[in-house]
């Protein structure tokens, strides 16, 4: 298959997955709104498929727990509930087969074109494999371990072991039906009818205009677009927190009880999917209850509560089931520690107080500014747009002159507080930020209406077009840049391999052991939890929880000590990664006799915990390591660049006669040698500084049998006045035939070196 077909068959079919997903939401979704009044066809496709998706969300959750998560059950689930919902589908494709007769067809599909061309950067940004932190330490490594174990299980050794998983409902559906990237695109998905929703919500409170205008305001945050396609929650809760509102404030115009339900409905989906999301039943309670006093209806926020509670409370019953705390793990004063340790509380509570300004009156007012310019102190993957601050004038003057803007800025002003009180990380402030859009727009929209000189602009298409594309290019020029840095798309199984590689450079290590092992092995990993994902067997091993990192960290220099606890912890192997920090692995002979590498890079390494002793013998591959023998002044077997000093006196070198003196990095000794490609070699060498603390360097490239570079290992130690031997353990890359082996200095260094060893390592059990 060529690569181009490939490519659009990849495409192709996670589109088509979300998209398929989509129209079943929003047949459910209308069948079940069959008797409600949509102002616009915008109005219709946002509700109907957000209320259907939260369905079919709690479809899987119920699948889960009477454990029939399996592939078959829920599409045979999926198929009965269109079955149920079929009225809705004749007319459905009725209205599809309208507007393909329709005689503008033609300038809809070039106008349908041009904007398809131009969100190709936002488009593709899901498409790309799984990396982002939370997502592959515990969004998507979740519902990972819902598919494969056909049930909802407590997951005690991932970041959170229970939490409310509306969303990952979604991610485990992928899953079983497809893969990882679906569950990305159904983010974008997500995203997409939020965008609908903004529109529909300004045609029926302000006009047309102002919903493009919210839209492109909305698109102009890269924050927004970055959890639009990743394995994230956030843009869900800012859906179903949006449609809440929309639907909220239809009701309260209406007064019609349907939009009441629905707004309860997407209540209790957002209190389903976060935390967080428990701030808009309250909110929209408290205001039912002002409203049912003033007029004397006490039934509207007995119907708001009851329905929300119906849909959000099996998650917090789950919760309390496996941990006695229904919002685990807040609250402990109330409900206790369950399975986690005061310390891990603590801990989770201070990691996630560490972001933001404060708490003052001081630093209250400070937020916009911090906001706008000082995103980074709010812990931001990507950022909001500054707009918003210099918008803030006309947002405030108008809102105080227009009720419905008022009310808009009243809602998101309170989630502002509520996240300020709170945990102030960027992504959680997201469910206002599409209220603040709107409110933003509708004041722009007014001010144009107010000022005389202004209304002929106001309705100049390609002036409104030009302001259109003013607010959303900050958004489009983030998805551009990191499209370039990306690469790219991978498509075959050997081009995502390679791409996670580069970006998660622990993972062929995971690769390796599920290769070997497939799912029957438990892995212990230190600085690894965001790689729980890619973990085929069980994992273990973070900051919080049975398996945390305390009861490894004073373990660290001693093998006995750290073999009987990773025993303990049912473990089988035992993975460091020291990209995050420094670890030292226990130097005794019982971890070398205990420990057996399987995996190692300069940052990473990978052992086998055994239990039958093993014994490490290593052979010599290299032509005279200790540079005893000489031709033409030179040591045998050994090449120079630069101009290496050869002293054969023996007052300078560590063994025998001959040291090498490197008096620059342009001075290097090396060597090639053959190797076989997945074999383990040790690198280690004797040095010693002219002047005390000097940097030495050592260099392993990587080629395959064309001579291409595969990859380089470079190690830099400091260097003392007296001779000191370093090692490293290091693996062939698949496909590697040689190697080649660098000693030099770092400028301005002048180093002394003998005994530059490089041997194959092989492992043998010990009786």
């Amino acid at each position: 298959m060529s690569d181009s077909i490939l490519f659009l068959k990849f495409v192709a079919t996670h589109y088509g997955f979300a998209i398929l997903l989509g129209l079943i939401g929003y047949v459910i979704g209308k069948r079940i709104t069959r008797r409600v009044d949509y102002d616009s066809v915008w109005e219709e496709v946002c509700i109907s498929t957000t209320l259907g998706l939260g369905i079919v969300a709690d479809l899987v959750f119920l699948l889960g727990l009477l454990r029939l998560l399996y592939p078959s059950v829920l599409l045979l689930a999926l198929a009965a509930c269109l079955i149920a919902c079929y009225p809705v589908m004749p007319a459905l494709a009725q209205r599809i087969l309208t507007q393909l007769r329709s005689t503008r067809l033609l300038a809809k599909t070039v106008l349908a074109g041009a904007i398809l061309a131009l969100s190709l950067p936002i488009l593709v940004r899901s498409l790309y494999p799984p990396t982002a932190f939370d997502s592959t330490m515990y969004f998507l490594a979740s519902a990972r371990v819902y598919a494969q174990s056909h049930q909802l299980v407590l997951t005690p050794y991932l970041r959170w072991p229970v939490l409310t998983q509306l969303n990952e409902m979604l991610f485990t559906l992928a899953l079983l039906l497809h893969d990882d990237i679906s569950a990305q695109v159904i983010q974008l998905l997500l995203l997409i009818i939020l965008l609908i929703a903004v529109v529909g919500f300004c045609r029926r409170s302000f006009s047309k205009l102002t919903g493009w205008w919210a839209v492109a305001i909305l698109v102009g945050n890269p924050l927004v677009l970055w959890v639009g396609s990743v394995g994230y929650v956030d843009i869900a809760l800012m859906l179903f927190s949006t449609m809440a509102a929309y639907a909220f404030w239809n009701w309260f115009h209406t007064r019609r009880a349907c939009w009441l339900t629905l707004s309860a409905a997407f209540c209790g989906f957002a209190a389903s999917t976060k935390y967080p999301g428990l701030f808009f039943p309250l909110f929209f309670g408290i205001v039912t209850l002002f409203i049912a006093v003033r007029e004397r209806r006490y039934s509207y926020p007995l119907h708001l509560g009851a329905v929300s509670l119906v849909i959000a409370a099996p998650w917090y019953i789950r919760n309390y089931y496996y941990t006695g705390n229904p919002v685990f793990p807040f609250l402990p004063q109330a409900f206790g520690y369950s399975f986690w340790s005061a310390d891990d509380v603590q801990g989770i509570l201070l990691d996630m107080h560490r972001y933001g300004v404060g708490r003052g009156v001081l630093a209250l007012l400070s937020v916009p500014w911090q906001l706008a310019f000082h995103q980074d102190i709010f812990l931001a993957e990507a950022y909001l747009s500054p707009l918003y601050l210099f918008a803030l004038p006309l947002i405030i003057v108008f809102s105080v002159r227009e009720v419905a803007l008022r009310r808009i800025v009243g809602l998101a002003s309170a989630f502002i507080l509520f996240w300020f009180f709170s945990s102030q990380v960027l992504r959680y402030i997201l469910p206002a930020v599409p209220l603040i859009s709107v409110a933003m727009a509708g004041s722009i929209d007014s001010f144009l209406r107010w000022v005389p000189l202004a209304e002929k602009l106001r309705r100049n298409f390609i002036l409104m077009a030009i302001v259109f594309a003013a607010f959303a290019y900050e958004g489009w020029q983030y998805c551009v840049n990191t499209w370039q840095a990306n690469g790219p798309l991978p498509v075959s199984q050997a081009q995502r391999d390679d791409y996670l590689t580069k970006q998660l450079p622990s993972y062929p290590a995971h690769k390796l052991l599920n290769g070997l092992k497939g799912s029957s092995y438990t892995l212990y990993a230190m600085q690894d939890e965001n790689l729980a994902y890619f973990v085929d067997g069980v994992y273990k091993g973070d900051y919080f929880g049975p398996a945390r990192y305390a009861r490894i960290w004073d373990k660290l220099n001693n093998g006995q000590l750290l073999y009987n606890e990773l025993k303990s912890l049912e473990a089988d192997y035992f993975l460091i990664n020291q990209l995050r920090m420094k670890i030292d692995v226990p130097q005794d002979s019982f971890f070398q006799s205990h420990f057996k590498p399987i995996y190692e890079t300069k940052a990473i390494q990978l052992f086998e915990i055994t239990d039958a002793v093993i014994g490490r013998r290593i052979s010599e591959i290299f032509q005279n390591p200790g540079f005893e023998s000489l031709e033409n002044d030179r040591p045998v077997g050994w090449e120079f660049a630069g101009s290496p000093i050869v002293d054969r006196s023996g007052k300078y070198s560590f063994s025998g006669s001959v040291a090498v003196h490197c008096q620059r990095a342009g001075d290097v000794v090396y060597q090639t040698v053959v190797v076989n490609p997945g074999q383990h070699y040790l690198v280690s060498w004797e040095a010693r500084a002219v002047v005390p603390a000097q940097t030495a360097k050592l260099q392993v490239n990587w080629t395959d049998s064309q001579g291409a570079l595969l990859k380089e290992d470079i190690s830099s130690v400091e260097s003392g006045t007296e001779w000191k031997r370093y090692e490293i353990g290091l693996q062939a890359p698949a496909q590697a035939t040689r190697a080649t082996v660098y000693v030099s200095p770092l400028d301005p260094s002048s180093i002394w070196f003998d005994d530059v060893s490089f041997g194959k390592i092989e492992y043998t059990s010990l009786r």
